[in-house]
Parts: C-alpha cells; sequence; structure tokens
C-alpha cells in the first residue's frame, strides 16, 4: 500500500484510532521493529523522491524578506519561551489537568469502570472514552505548544508561510484541545465528580483555545498530509 508521505508529523500519535495506519511510514516501521528510524528527520521524504537543487527554486524576493525578518529578530533580541503568556498559562492548566485527571479516578464510576470486562451501557462507553481521551492527550498538548511557539520565533522557518511547521503544531495542539474539551463536556453531563472544579477546568480550556488562536491566527488554513485532504466520511469509510 503506498504511503502518504509526511502524515504522522500533524497527527494525534493515537495509532490505535488512526484510519490511516497502512499509509503511514511511522506506524509500518514501529510495526516492522524499526522504531529507531526516526521519520520526523525527513528520511521518507528522502526516499520518495530525490532533493531537488537548492538553487532550483529561489524566490530573491523571499530571500530578501528573510533577510529582513532574520535582521528584526536580532534587533528583538532572545525570546524567552518560558515566558510567553501562552506557555505561562499553559502550565497552570496542566497542572489542573493532572489533578482534575486524579480527582476522576478516584470517583465510584471510574473506579466502577476498570472493574468491567465489557462496556455495554451507552453512558459507560462514554465515560470510557472520556478517560481514554484525557489520558491519551495529558502530555501530548505542551510539547506541541512548545514547538509552535519556538518555531513561530525561529526566523529560518520561513513562519509567515501558512505550511509553517508552527502553523501545524499549533493546529494540532489545538485539535487535540478540541478533543479534551468534548471529553470533559461529557463528563459534565453524566455527572459523576465535582462541578465546580471541572466547570473551572472546561473553561481553562476554552482560553487556551482562545490564546493559541490569538498566537496563531492562521493555523486553521494548513494543511496536514492526508487528514485535511480527505472530509471524514471519506476517511472513515460512509455508512
Amino acid at each position: 500500500m503506498q504511503r502518504i508521505p509526511s502524515i504522522h508529523k500533524y497527527c494525534n500519535r493515537w495509532c490505535e484510532r488512526c484510519p490511516f495506519q497502512g499509509r503511514c511510514g511511522f506506524y509500518l516501521a514501529q510495526q516492522e521493529g524499526s522504531a529507531e528510524i526516526d521519520w520526523s528527520e525527513g528520511l521518507e521524504e528522502k526516499i520518495a523522491s530525490a532533493r531537488p537543487h537548492p538553487f532550483q527554486a529561489l524566490d530573491l524576493e523571499e530571500a530578501e524578506s528573510l533577510q529582513k525578518r532574520w535582521q528584526a529578530r536580532e534587533k528583538a533580541g532572545p525570546f524567552d519561551l518560558e515566558k510567553a503568556p501562552l506557555k505561562l498559562f499553559y502550565k497552570n492548566w496542566q497542572k489542573q489537568y493532572a489533578g482534575f485527571l486524579k480527582e476522576l479516578k478516584q470517583t465510584k464510576a471510574v473506579q466502577e469502570l476498570e472493574k468491567m470486562a465489557f462496556l455495554e451501557q451507552k453512558e459507560i462507553l462514554i465515560l470510557d472514552n472520556a478517560l481514554q481521551v484525557l489520558k491519551h492527550y495529558q502530555r501530548f498538548v505542551g510539547p506541541k505548544i512548545t514547538r509552535a511557539l519556538g518555531g513561530k520565533h525561529d526566523e529560518l522557518n520561513m513562519a509567515s508561510s501558512l505550511q509553517s511547521d508552527c502553523n501545524g503544531s499549533a493546529k494540532v495542539a489545538v485539535l487535540a484541545l478540541k478533543h479534551i474539551r468534548l471529553a470533559l463536556e461529557d463528563i459534565v453531563d453524566l455527572g459523576i465528580t465535582s462541578k465546580d472544579p471541572l466547570i473551572e477546568f472546561l473553561g481553562n480550556t476554552n482560553r487556551i483555545i482562545k490564546l493559541m488562536y490569538f498566537d496563531f491566527p492562521d493555523m486553521d488554513q494548513f494543511q496536514r498530509p492526508g487528514f485535511d485532504d480527505l472530509s471524514e466520511p471519506r476517511r472513515n469509510g460512509a455508512f
């Protein structure tokens, strides 16, 4: 089966739920016991096609613009990632995330869920899905935000382009945050935990999404290979 180049670079790293397993070089390498291959370094693209000559598609106007941005960044001084408002808010949000997940695991509903051999009732399925979502993304969002912010302030990554890595990383982070928000809304509806901390956490999740859009207003226009080329019914099959 043919692969989709770079599809793994902007996914949610949840291979078990991905409809593109058979077209992802990263997933196939893991299945074949070749986890030491670092596909993120572009090896897949090198194998797929030869690189063009570095001067073949040289855009002099873009090169001049890049030089000006570089000079502007040098005048602005070094960027302190840890003091960025988005990163500071994320740190507090992450602490709240860990605390809420710990509280959720101690609820009677989740403890009973973990003892079940089969998931049959709708409410149980919803709870199990919400719990799995929260567990999966607990350590996923932070590195994506760090990469996005770092890329935004890296004068060499052509950050003005819609297809820049900072927009791609930001988009994946926000998709994960929206998935977390859906899980939290399901838990609100189920009414299995303290309502006030849950509503506060849900509100802060909405705030961090807004901060992401403030820093990366064009991220939705980033086209992720494979995922954004097909509509959801076409990705997953229409029934």
